[in-house]
């Protein structure tokens, strides 16, 4: 998707999804920094993670461990998405500041 946004002279939030695979996690978020990073002039956002919580996948501990090393290694703003009620506490702390949910 970022490749024809590029072509297209368009912008895009790439999502990444987080479930309770253990080695699916660990593998997944690497290939969504590293094409964030092959395409960080067209990627405005990684949002990892998409409602993991509300459906009960992770722990807000171990997503907020993904997010944070996800966040020391990316070229691009991190994201996590939930509702509202999921999105406080130890998450925010792992996001960039300039998403972060009012507290």
């Amino acid at each position: 998707m970022p490749a024809i946004a590029r072509s297209l002279g368009m912008r895009v939030v790439l999502g990444e999804w987080i479930d309770g695979d253990a080695a699916r996690n660990a593998a997944q978020p690497q290939r969504a920094l590293a094409l964030a990073g092959d395409y960080a002039d067209v990627t405005d956002l990684l949002v990892i993670g998409n409602e993991v919580l509300l459906r009960g996948e992770q722990t807000p501990a171990a997503l907020a461990s993904l997010l944070a090393r996800a966040k020391r290694t990316s070229s691009v703003p991190i994201a996590y998405a939930d509702v509202r009620p999921f999105s406080r506490g130890a998450l925010c702390a792992s996001v960039q500041p300039s998403i972060r949910w009012p507290q």
